[in-house]
């Protein structure tokens, strides 16, 4: 589980070839440790500074330091399996190592000093706290001004492309979905966005809580915002902005999600934008102050629907032998419809809209399209973000058809789908 330096920084390709071929991949995927070093690698760099990430797998390991203080009898294992129950008294910080096994499975664990394990309970589920540790990584790069490149190989049912994205994005960067095809064509085209004439270490400050701030209540980052907090300021790092002799940039548009717990007007008086332009200097701008409004009213939602495109078909499926045909198979269509009275005034957008699904036993899913993700017996359907502006939606309704198999006889009932915005 420990990340190590394969190779240390080198101009030397010959090199670095050889020792890439001798490689074997084995153990889990560890996004947060492998993060964290690249940042440690780079952190004394007074040059710009980016990373290539490339990965062929969801995370599915990571560790950090916490502090226990427990005793008692309790299971402990070795590597190799074995198990005994043993008095243990605990009273100092340890590493936890967290884990997400192929088959689904997820742990928690301490060493004791004779390197057996020691399995603890956790406030959230290993999965999602990998996530978070890998998340927090991809926070202290931006506030590194380090630019993360990501390149996921494999299909979507191996990889999490959206989870790479917000990574990449939480930097100012891109991810890439990659195979051996088209993995010269990226790392060409990253070198040159890298090497390219731009305005660089493009960032937006927003001064949201402390002193010079007078609110009606408090305001706070939202949850999938692709930004951090830097003491009292939201920060969005913006990507690099090209700059060609004799043109003006375009306008860029981004966003920043926040959240309040009163309503009324706030007035945002400090922000900034801060820049490096094409002889290095640092720039800095203060920015006109921005209002908001926030209202009593109830967040747009939507109302949705789950059935059959044939459900004549679906009483009579037949599993012929081993074999998979359309004889077995049937489509499910989900259609959402956004769901809010608005006023002219009102603008935003409804973003991150994930619906997910828990498939009945025997039932699988049939060549998923892209935005469809399948994690054991649940699915899981990301849609489009759907704008509103003027009163209205920009898009009436979302669907989306995925064609499911029955693999044995059965009489099974499908569960309402929840649906996250």
């Amino acid at each position: 589980m420990d990340v190590k330096d394969v190779i240390s920084l080198t101009s030397d390709l010959q090199a670095i070839n050889k020792k890439v071929q001798s490689m074997t991949a084995d153990g889990g995927t560890n996004y947060a440790q492998s993060l964290e070093r690249a940042g440690d690698i780079l952190k004394d760099s007074k040059n710009d500074k980016y990373i290539i990430f490339l990965t062929d797998g969801f995370p599915t390991q990571a560790q950090e330091e916490k502090y226990f203080n427990f005793s008692g009898n309790v299971r402990k294992c070795n590597s190799w399996g074995y198990c005994k129950y043993d008095y243990v008294r605990v009273n100092s910080h340890k590493t936890v190592y967290y884990n997400v096994y192929t088959n689904g499975s997820q742990d928690a664990y301490i060493l004791d000093d004779d390197g057996y394990r020691i399995y603890v309970n956790t406030s959230g589920t290993p999965q999602s706290i990998i996530k978070s540790l890998s998340t927090n990584q991809a926070l202290s790069l931006a506030n590194q001004k380090v630019k993360l490149y990501s390149i996921g190989f494999g299909t979507n049912q191996e990889l999490d492309m959206n989870y790479l994205t917000k990574l990449s994005e939480t930097t100012g960067s891109k991810a890439y979905q990659g195979d051996t095809s088209n993995l010269s064509d990226l790392f060409r085209s990253i070198t040159t966005e890298i090497g390219q004439y731009a305005m660089k270490d493009v960032q937006v400050k927003v001064k949201i809580q402390g002193s010079g701030t007078s609110f009606p209540g408090k305001v706070k980052l939202a949850d999938n915002a692709n930004a951090y907090m830097d003491g009292d300021y939201a920060v969005i790092n913006l990507k690099d902005v090209p700059y060609v002799l004799g043109q003006t940039p375009s306008a860029t548009s981004y966003s920043l999600p926040l959240t309040f717990d009163t309503k009324g007007t706030y007035n945002f008086s400090d922000v900034s934008l801060s820049y490096k332009n094409l002889s290095g200097s640092s720039i800095l701008k203060k920015r006109d102050a921005v209002k908001v409004e926030i209202k009593d009213k109830i967040a747009p939602t939507f109302k949705g629907t789950v059935g059959f495109l044939d459900t004549n078909k679906v009483g009579r499926l037949i599993k012929k032998e081993d074999r998979n045909s359309e004889s077995n198979q049937f489509d499910l269509i989900y259609t959402l419809t956004p769901d809010a009275t608005l006023e002219k005034a009102d603008r935003g957008t409804l973003q991150t809209i994930k619906l997910t699904q828990i498939l009945p036993e025997g039932i699988t899913v049939v060549n998923p399209p892209s935005n469809v993700s399948v994690k054991g017996n649940l699915i899981e359907v990301t849609f489009t973000d759907i704008p509103y502006n003027n009163g209205s939606f920009s898009i009436n309704k979302l669907t989306q058809t995925i064609k499911l198999q029955a693999n044995w006889a059965m009489n099974q009932t499908f569960q309402n789908p929840n649906c996250l915005v």
